[in-house]
């Protein structure tokens, strides 16, 4: 989908039909994560203050890079913002709630390449970078920052959450690994350190599907209503940064 009402389409077609669905929001299947769910849904943050959230690549610089589908409004809606912005907008509703409000700001930097059928050169139409600031359900406050114009970066992808009660951060290069800061000894003399998730948060994305059409899922893996609410947040950024305001969602 480009837009809510599409997604509303899509899910409401799912239910008329009665079919087994999911999305394919691939962080939720990552043992950092799952572990991490099981933390926030424990409480064992306290009242989530704010969410630090990064997806850094360098796509953009790839020699040659001709103008493909990612590139044309047409086909892609967005640049980074639906296309990796969208995965960590999903993450912080897995994590920590609903997303409220939005500002937001996107640009372009690669402003012109090679049409992938010969050397005519064509305009990029899609953001190529997306920061935005969000306000969550439950209080917190969120930094957002998007780009494939991050040289170095291969795929970086960062979530850190600052509780009244501890913090923990995910660096999904360190996919079975943790970082914490829980209970009084990390507090008082501890930080932040690394642990080890438990083999028991780990999944497997193709099998999860497998297991909802069965009718063994889970209960964690994304449904159609979570896409459909992760394209009213992309719909009222696009808005924000076109008209350079805050934007509520309004479901």
């Amino acid at each position: 989908a480009m837009s809510v009402g599409e997604a509303l389409r899509i899910r409401d077609a799912v239910k008329s039909a009665g079919v087994p669905s999911m999305v394919c929001f691939s962080n939720r299947f990552r043992s950092a994560v799952r572990f991490a769910k099981w933390i926030m849904d424990r409480g064992l943050l306290g009242k989530v203050a704010n969410l630090y959230v990064e997806y850094l690549k360098s796509s953009a610089f790839i020699e040659g890079r001709r103008l493909e589908w990612r590139f044309i409004k047409d086909m892609a809606g967005t640049g980074v913002l639906g296309d990796l912005g969208s995965h960590l907008i999903d993450m912080a509703r897995f994590l920590v709630g609903d997303i409220d409000g939005v500002t937001a700001q996107t640009g372009i930097l690669v402003k012109k390449r090679p049409k992938l059928d010969s050397d005519e050169i064509g305009e990029v139409e899609t953001d190529d970078y997306c920061h935005f600031l969000a306000e969550l359900s439950g209080g917190a406050a969120a930094t957002f920052s998007i780009s494939r114009c991050a040289m170095g970066n291969a795929n970086s992808i960062k979530f850190e959450i600052y509780g009244s009660a501890g913090a923990l951060a995910i660096d999904l290069n360190r996919p079975d690994e943790l970082c914490v800061c829980l209970g009084d000894v990390d507090r008082i003399t501890e930080g932040m350190h690394w642990v080890r998730v438990p083999a028991r948060y780990r999944s497997n994305q193709m099998q999860s599907f497998i297991d909802i059409v069965r009718g063994e899922g889970d209960g964690l893996a994304p449904t159609i209503d979570d896409g459909v609410e992760c394209q009213r947040v992309l719909d009222a950024l696009v808005a924000s940064s076109q008209e350079r305001c805050w934007v509520d969602i309004i479901k």
